[in-house]
Order: C-alpha cells, then sequence, then structure tokens
C-alpha cells in the first residue's frame, strides 16, 4: 500500500500485483525515485533481519552484502559500512564483504570495499579463476595484470578472505595468496557441473594455502555437503590420475575421514569459529543424528561406507544450540529416538 501510494497505481499489473519491472525502470531513471524507495524499502529489510537473527538457532549467522554496481554509487558503500557496523565479524550475526567477481566491479568499487575491509575483520567473500576464459578476460581488462594482483592492488586479501574456486593459478599466484593468508574454497560440484576445470587441492595446500570446501549452490547441483565432500575426494582422484589411468600417487587423495572433518570443524577452523563443527565442551550443540540403514560399523572403514552410501533419509535429529530442530517421524507415529 505505501509503495502504491509512493508511486502511483501504475506499478501495479492488471492482477493488483507488484510489477517489479516497471518499478525497477521508474526508480533506476530517477534518483529522487531510487531515494524514496529505499526510504520505504530499507528500514523493513534491517527490521526484519534483526527480527530473523533474534530467533535464530545457530551460533552463527552471515549476512551478504552484494557489491554488484559497477561505479559511482558511495551510498552502496556507506550502506554496507553501517551494515557491518550492525553486524560485526565478533558478533553471533555477522556482515560479510561480497565483491561479485573482479569483472563485475570497477577497480574504484574494489577498492572502496578493501578500504571497509581494512578498517575492521569482516569476511571477504568472493570469486577467482573459476575459468580459463575469465581469467583471460581479467588479464585484459586490467591491463595484463595477474587475477590475483588485482585483489591485492585493491586491499581484498587478507586471513579473512575466502575465495571461490581456485581453478587457474600459477606458482606465482600461490605464493602470493598464501602469503595473504587468504583462504580457497574448493567447490568441486559446481566446477565438475561447469566444465570449469579441477581444483589441485594438494598443489595448494603444498603451497600453504588454507583450504575450505563449499557447494557454490548457486552453480552446483548438491546441497548435501557429505556429497561435496565425496566430491572432493573423487577431484583429487582425477588430479592424481596420470594419462595412463593409474594413479600414482594416493597421498594426495584426502581420506573419508578428512572430508568429514573438512565438512565440520576444518571450515569451522578456517572461518575462526571454533566453538562449532566440534563435540567438546565449551562447544555449541550442533549435531545431526543420523540412523543409518546399513551395517556400517562392520565394513572395513566405517566412516567411507558412511560418506559414499550417504542417504539425507537417515537424518533422524537436527540440533542446534542444544535444541532439536528437526525430528523425523519413523512412519509408525513415533518421533526417532
Amino acid at each position: 500500500d505505501e509503495l502504491v501510494e509512493a508511486f502511483g497505481p501504475a506499478i501495479l499489473d492488471g492482477q493488483g500485483r507488484l510489477d517489479r519491472r516497471t518499478l525497477r525502470a521508474r526508480v533506476f531513471a530517477d534518483p529522487a525515485e531510487r531515494h524514496r524507495l529505499e526510504g520505504i524499502v530499507h528500514p523493513r529489510i534491517r527490521a526484519r533481519t534483526l527480527e530473523l537473527a533474534d530467533n535464530a538457532a545457530g551460533p552463527y549467522i552471515v549476512i551478504v552484502v552484494p557489491l554488484l554496481i559497477e561505479s559511482g554509487f558511495n551510498q552502496l558503500v556507506d550502506e554496507v559500512d553501517r551494515t557491518l557496523s550492525l553486524f560485526p565479524a565478533d558478533g553471533r550475526m555477522a556482515a560479510a564483504i561480497t565483491p561479485r567477481f573482479a569483472l563485475s566491479c570497477s577497480e574504484s568499487l574494489m577498492e572502496q570495499a578493501g578500504a571497509l575491509a581494512a578498517s575492521g575483520f569482516a569476511v571477504i567473500q568472493t570469486h577467482l579463476a573459476e575459468t580459463t576464459a575469465e581469467c583471460r578476460a581479467v588479464d585484459q581488462r586490467f591491463g595484463g595484470k595477474s587475477y590475483v594482483r588485482v585483489y591485492q592492488d585493491a586491499g581484498l586479501l587478507n586471513q579473512h578472505s575466502v575465495l571461490g574456486h581456485g581453478i587457474h593459478l600459477d606458482r606465482i599466484a600461490q605464493q602470493q595468496l598464501a602469503e595473504s593468508g587468504a583462504k580457497i574454497a574448493h567447490c568441486p560440484t559446481a566446477n565438475s557441473f561447469l566444465g570449469s576445470g579441477t581444483m589441485d587441492r594438494d598443489s595448494h595446500l603444498a603451497a600453504g594455502i588454507p583450504i575450505t570446501l563449499g557447494s557454490d549452490i548457486g552453480a552446483g547441483f548438491e546441497r548435501s555437503m557429505v556429497r561435496v565432500g565425496r566430491a572432493m575426494i573423487d577431484a583429487a582422484v582425477r588430479i592424481a590420475t596420470g594419462k595412463d589411468g593409474k594413479t600414482d600417487d594416493f597421498d594426495q587423495i584426502p581420506s573419508a575421514a578428512h572430508a568429514w572433518y573438512q565438512i565440520t570443524a576444518g571450515n569451522a577452523h578456517a572461518l575462526g569459529w571454533d566453538d562449532v563443527g566440534r563435540i567438546r565442551a565449551g562447544a555449541s550443540a550442533d549435531v545431526l543424528v543420523v540412523d543409518p540403514d546399513i551395517p556400517w560399523r562392520k565394513t572395513r572403514c566405517p566412516l567411507s561406507t558412511l560418506m559414499f552410501a550417504w542417504d539425507d533419509r537417515w537424518i533422524s535429529r537436527t540440533i542446534l544450540r542444544g535444541r532439536v530442530q528437526f525430528a523425523r517421524n519413523r512412519g509408525d507415529g513415533r518421533v526417532a529416538p
């Protein structure tokens, strides 16, 4: 009602619903109209965000603030700055600085994002070297600078940086990342689905780059982190397999036990969240209770059996901060223990 009062009935379609295309064209054609819209919408977004934060069951919530505007919108940077103040990095609900990736941002915008990062300890997340075509485009657009150097010059590389993919990196780029303390988020299911390539996890680790594991659900096809962990193993096998089809170096292939660690305590540790992802006194009681329907304990490698035979239907309870958030009905009218 308030939007119609401010912009008139022309922003509604024939069924009386908001015509977003019409409203978008109007507000982006007139800065005053855009400011009016933001004055109506933004306070409600902030209020709803705080409400969700107050009712959240998990110990951490990350607000992603995309920086998608090409240049010239200082108001956007100011809003991100205010958001970082409202949701600091050491709070239960933390905001992240998210320039989409180098090709969607001007140098000025990335530098402003870097300045925001330097003023606090917020997580910086963006993409890096996902495809060869992307790397060539960055080289052409930024006057021959390497992809890593573009972020480095903008102040976007530090120990709080999480860089998605990192597939096509040479030794110099690896050294620069290791020295910065930045982490690479390995996204094997997305990389396989898009045909982007296969990240050499062992090479990055040998160079001293911390590795996290992610689904990149925007481009990937898999939400289950167990299956993403399995895909991490598959990717390492592909890298280790020679042209003759033989795998010569099994040491560089992570075990199922390591994959379980990576999707729990490993990722948490990389992000500095040392009170989650593990079962110990003083940690947050965030637990998945599973009830496998196979004799996994009797197998040669129980953790491997669980990972490669994984079925989401095994999850009987989800517990966050000691509170049961989900309990599966067994089918006989009783809740699983």
